[in-house]
This record gives structure tokens, C-alpha cells and sequence, in this order.
């Protein structure tokens, strides 16, 4: 950072309580985010929450975001996920709330969660929690976690 040195020589318009009020707080300004400097993930799955059932693509998230695809993918790659891992993890989130608080067919919760079909849901939920959705029901319904 540069400034011009004659700058150093301002009076100081704060009072020392000010000053140790604001060294106080650096050492937690400069290890973690500011709740306004929200992580790019959090944003994200606020967007996509916010925009269901309709389900935002990759480009309508960014644009909601202000930002170009690239920057959102730049952003979430240094967080160590994508946006369609993001994506899957709230379709996974929503679909097993959805499967222990009612009892919505198959077919229309695949489609309220933007899947082309049931089997392509089907298909989703096993590879997410390692079982069909129609037996997680199930095992809720009976009490057993087998």
C-alpha cells in the first residue's frame, strides 16, 4: 500500500479509548471474515434458496451476485467447493427434510427440487446418502435406522 508521506503528519482524530478499541478487535478482523465478507458459499446457497423452485443456473447466480461466472467459480474453487456441489448439497438438504416431514410422492419431489425425473432424483439420493429415497422414508416411518 502506498501514501503520501505527508499524510503521517495529520493530527490524530481519534482518542486512545478509540485506539484501543479498534486494537482490540484486529486480531479477530484479520483472522476471520467480517459477517459482511460472508463466504461465496453462503451467498450462493442463499441465492439458490431464494430463486426455488425455479432452481438458478451457474450464470443467473453470478449475475445475482454482481459478478461474472468465472470470479464465482475463481471464488468458490479457493473455498474448496463448486456450485454444483453447492447445489447438490441443498437439493440433499431440502430432499431428506422433505422425505421426514410429509409424505409428497417421489415424482413431485423431484420435481420441486429440479430433477428431470424421479429416477434421475432416485438416482441422486442414493449417491448422496447411500440409499434409495423410498427406503429412508420407510425407515423413518418405522422407527428403524437399518
Amino acid at each position: 500500500m502506498w501514501f503520501d508521506a505527508s499524510a503521517l503528519a495529520t493530527p490524530m482524530l481519534r482518542d486512545m479509548q478509540e485506539m484501543n478499541t479498534f486494537l482490540a478487535a484486529s486480531p479477530a478482523n484479520v483472522i476471520l471474515p467480517r459477517l459482511a465478507e460472508q463466504a461465496m458459499s453462503a451467498r450462493v446457497r442463499s441465492v439458490l434458496q431464494q430463486n426455488r423452485p425455479a432452481w438458478a443456473d451457474l450464470a443467473t447466480t453470478a449475475s445475482g451476485l454482481h459478478m461474472s461466472v468465472s470470479t464465482l467459480q475463481r471464488h468458490l474453487a479457493t473455498e474448496g467447493t463448486s456450485f454444483q456441489s453447492l447445489k447438490d448439497q441443498l437439493r440433499r438438504d431440502l430432499a431428506i427434510v422433505r422425505l421426514n416431514t410429509s409424505a409428497v410422492p417421489l415424482a413431485a419431489l423431484a420435481e420441486e427440487l429440479g430433477f428431470a425425473d424421479s429416477a434421475a432424483f432416485q438416482r441422486a439420493f442414493k449417491a448422496w446418502t447411500g440409499g434409495a429415497p423410498g427406503s429412508y422414508r420407510r425407515r423413518r416411518e418405522t422407527g428403524t435406522d437399518e
